[in-house]
């Protein structure tokens, strides 16, 4: 039995149907049955979309109904806190009040590692040290604190200052005297031995204020992991001769937050540039950057690149003081956001961009995902969706702009009364002009 070719269309004009108002759509790849997805949004989704704020970026369900959806910045990953163990030293002869006056001699290895220390000054060791140098020269970076661990079951009240030096010679304060605190009682234990540090040298020396001891067993380094920046796409364009004089101006096709801007000059050449946009042919043109120099020579470029706050327009322009070559390209980067939307509707699901009278339905994803964490840990994140293939127009004729017939039917409110009026008043003059009975 032969198909017929209407019954062949009809899951395709259904696809389209569902995507009624939408200008593009792609279908998406969600792996596992999961209670949210998050999307990575890519260039052509940025391209297709028509709203100045992305309000038209969206994801429907296979009976084409939004689900909960919301657009979020990706976040830049930073490695997760660890400490380092640091060698430490009993100076010799250091007593609380007479720290700083101490004449120093050490012995290190060609890294700068401290291997012994000895003090000028023929001074007895004190029984309760009260000063002790830390090697911080191997670090990778500097610290955000130390930490002090302490003997077991000593019960210590003390303020520790922390003093810096890269050649054992001067020193600086780093930080003032901070509480080092270890007391018990019926089992239970009360502990501060952190020390914050605002900055950091090469060597650092402890020195306890007061007749107070300090059974100093180790001394750590709080290292926070250093951010992992989410890597930023980059598209050039090209430009033609603005109105202004010495300007070039460019119309870029997309809606991508772009908050970095590079100039890449045609030929040997040295300018000072700055940089504006706007979002409407029409609009005043808005300060981006201040001036800042761009040159060429043979094979060098500069790689001066600005930042500003994350901007959608459309419309840029290049100003110089002096003659700017129209074949100058501009380079705008940006970091892609993505969409997170919960798992409600009937999959698959589709991705939608591109609307003049359809925006993303509001709903309460952040206290969907407040639950969600804690219902699933606070480690859960989002499943990973993605965009499958280039996508397919959905409707030709979303981004048409609707009539407002309000204006019209207004307009005709007002003529009908005024006709109504004006028969009204024919009416009295007539009867006013027949003779009397």
């Amino acid at each position: 039995m032969k198909k017929r070719p209407l019954l062949c269309l009809l899951p395709v004009l259904g696809l389209l149907l569902g995507a009624a108002g939408w200008l593009w759509q792609w279908p998406l790849h969600a792996p596992t049955e999961a209670l949210a997805y998050r999307l990575i949004l890519s260039e052509p989704v940025y391209r297709h979309a028509h709203d100045a704020a992305l309000r038209d970026v969206t994801v429907l369900d296979d009976n084409g109904h939004q689900v909960p959806t919301a657009l979020y910045a990706i976040a830049d990953a930073q490695r997760p806190r660890h400490d380092l163990p640091l060698p430490w030293f009993v100076l010799p002869g250091a007593t609380g009040g007479d720290a700083q006056r101490l004449d120093i001699i050490s012995q290190r290895d060609a890294g700068g590692r401290v291997l012994r220390i000895e003090s000028r000054e023929a001074t007895a060791v004190a029984s309760t040290p009260s000063s002790y140098l830390v090697d911080a020269s191997q670090l990778p970076h500097t610290p955000q604190a130390l930490h002090l661990e302490l003997a077991a079951g000593a019960e210590v009240d003390a303020r520790v200052q922390v003093e810096g030096s890269d050649d054992l010679g001067h020193w600086q304060v780093l930080q003032g005297p901070s509480v080092i605190l270890q007391v018990s009682r019926d089992g239970r234990q009360l502990r501060q031995n952190r020390i914050p540090l605002p900055r950091s040298a090469r060597y650092l020396r402890l020195s306890v204020t007061g007749k107070t001891s300090l059974p100093l067993q180790s001394v750590r380094a709080e290292l926070v992991g250093q951010v992992r920046e989410t890597p930023r796409q980059w598209r050039e364009f090209k430009g033609q001769p603005g109105k202004r004089t010495h300007s070039v101006e460019f119309e870029v096709d997309g809606r991508q937050p772009f908050d970095r801007a590079g100039v890449l000059l045609p030929g040997n050449a040295a300018v000072r540039v700055r940089l504006e946009s706007r979002d409407d042919p029409d609009a005043p043109w808005q300060t981006r950057t201040g001036e800042w120099m761009q040159y060429r020579l043979a094979d060098m470029q500069s790689a001066n690149v600005q930042s500003f706050a994350p901007v959608r327009h459309r419309y840029w322009r290049l100003l110089a003081d002096e003659p700017l070559d129209a074949l100058v390209q501009l380079k705008l980067g940006w970091k892609s956001e993505q969409l997170i939307f919960i798992a409600t509707g009937k999959p698959p699901y589709r991705l939608v961009a591109g609307s003049a009278r359809n925006h993303r339905q509001a709903a309460a994803v952040d206290e969907l995902l407040i639950e969600l964490r804690e219902q699933q840990g606070q480690g859960w994140q989002p499943e990973m969706a993605t965009i499958e293939g280039e996508g397919t127009l959905a409707d030709p004729d979303a981004l048409a702009v609707p009539r407002n017939y309000k204006h019209f039917v207004l307009w005709g409110l007002l003529i009908a009364a005024a006709l109504l009026v004006a028969g009204f008043a024919i009416s009295l003059l007539r009867q006013g002009a027949k003779p009397a009975d």
